[in-house]
Protein backbone atom coordinates (compact mmCIF):
# COMPACT_ATOMS: atom_id res chain seq x y z
CA UNK A 1 0.00 0.00 0.00
CA UNK A 2 1.27 3.15 -1.15
CA UNK A 3 -0.02 6.29 0.59
CA UNK A 4 0.58 10.35 -0.12
CA UNK A 5 -0.95 13.22 1.80
CA UNK A 6 -0.05 17.13 1.68
CA UNK A 7 -0.93 20.27 3.16
CA UNK A 8 0.54 23.55 1.08
CA UNK A 9 0.91 26.76 3.87
CA UNK A 10 -1.36 29.46 2.19
CA UNK A 11 1.52 31.68 0.98
CA UNK A 12 2.64 28.21 -1.51
CA UNK A 13 5.77 28.81 -1.02
CA UNK A 14 5.93 25.31 1.65
CA UNK A 15 4.08 21.85 1.80
CA UNK A 16 4.78 18.84 4.35
CA UNK A 17 4.11 15.87 2.81
CA UNK A 18 3.71 12.38 4.59
CA UNK A 19 4.96 9.35 2.15
CA UNK A 20 4.71 5.66 2.73
CA UNK A 21 6.34 3.30 0.23
CA UNK A 22 4.88 0.29 1.65
CA UNK A 23 7.79 -0.36 3.76
CA UNK A 24 9.08 3.14 5.05
CA UNK A 25 7.56 6.21 5.83
CA UNK A 26 8.26 10.04 5.81
CA UNK A 27 7.15 13.56 7.01
CA UNK A 28 9.20 15.93 4.40
CA UNK A 29 8.98 19.67 4.80
CA UNK A 30 8.91 20.44 0.68
CA UNK A 31 10.03 24.14 -0.75
CA UNK A 32 8.17 25.37 -4.03
CA UNK A 33 9.85 28.92 -4.92
CA UNK A 34 9.07 31.61 -7.19
CA UNK A 35 10.90 29.99 -10.36
CA UNK A 36 9.40 26.50 -9.90
CA UNK A 37 11.62 24.82 -8.35
CA UNK A 38 10.38 22.16 -6.00
CA UNK A 39 12.97 20.32 -3.19
CA UNK A 40 12.68 18.65 0.23
CA UNK A 41 14.35 21.06 2.54
CA UNK A 42 13.80 18.38 5.41
CA UNK A 43 12.58 14.80 6.73
CA UNK A 44 11.80 12.88 9.63
CA UNK A 45 11.71 9.15 9.79
CA UNK A 46 8.21 8.09 11.09
CA UNK A 47 8.47 4.20 10.55
CA UNK A 48 9.49 1.51 8.64
CA UNK A 49 7.31 -1.61 8.60
CA UNK A 50 3.90 -2.95 7.44
CA UNK A 51 1.43 0.04 8.49
CA UNK A 52 -2.21 -1.75 9.26
CA UNK A 53 -2.88 -0.36 12.25
CA UNK A 54 -0.27 2.89 12.07
CA UNK A 55 -2.46 4.60 9.31
CA UNK A 56 -5.98 4.18 8.96
CA UNK A 57 -6.32 7.67 9.04
CA UNK A 58 -3.89 10.62 8.27
CA UNK A 59 -3.77 14.17 8.41
CA UNK A 60 -1.26 16.75 7.54
CA UNK A 61 -2.36 20.48 8.43
CA UNK A 62 -0.91 23.66 9.34
CA UNK A 63 -1.64 25.63 12.24
CA UNK A 64 -2.60 29.57 12.06
CA UNK A 65 -1.10 31.93 11.10
CA UNK A 66 1.06 28.73 9.46
CA UNK A 67 3.76 29.05 11.30
CA UNK A 68 3.92 24.89 11.96
CA UNK A 69 2.43 21.97 10.34
CA UNK A 70 2.14 18.67 11.82
CA UNK A 71 1.81 15.33 10.90
CA UNK A 72 -1.34 13.44 12.32
CA UNK A 73 -1.59 9.66 12.16
CA UNK A 74 -5.01 8.23 13.68
CA UNK A 75 -5.52 11.53 15.61
CA UNK A 76 -2.10 12.03 17.37
CA UNK A 77 0.93 14.20 16.68
CA UNK A 78 3.57 12.02 15.48
CA UNK A 79 5.78 15.20 13.91
CA UNK A 80 6.05 18.52 12.81
CA UNK A 81 8.00 21.31 11.27
CA UNK A 82 8.05 24.84 12.75
CA UNK A 83 9.27 27.50 10.43
CA UNK A 84 9.68 30.43 12.72
CA UNK A 85 11.74 28.37 15.09
CA UNK A 86 13.55 26.02 12.41
CA UNK A 87 13.05 23.09 14.93
CA UNK A 88 11.98 20.14 13.48
CA UNK A 89 10.33 17.18 15.76
CA UNK A 90 9.46 13.84 15.48
CA UNK A 91 7.68 11.51 17.00
CA UNK A 92 9.83 10.17 19.19
CA UNK A 93 10.96 13.99 20.94
CA UNK A 94 6.80 14.31 21.50
CA UNK A 95 5.98 11.32 23.39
Amino acid sequence: MDLLESSTRTSGDYSGVFEYDGETSFFYLYGQNEEAEHKIVDSIHIFSGEADSIISDVCVQWQEPDERVGLFLNGVLWAVYNLTTGKNLGETILT
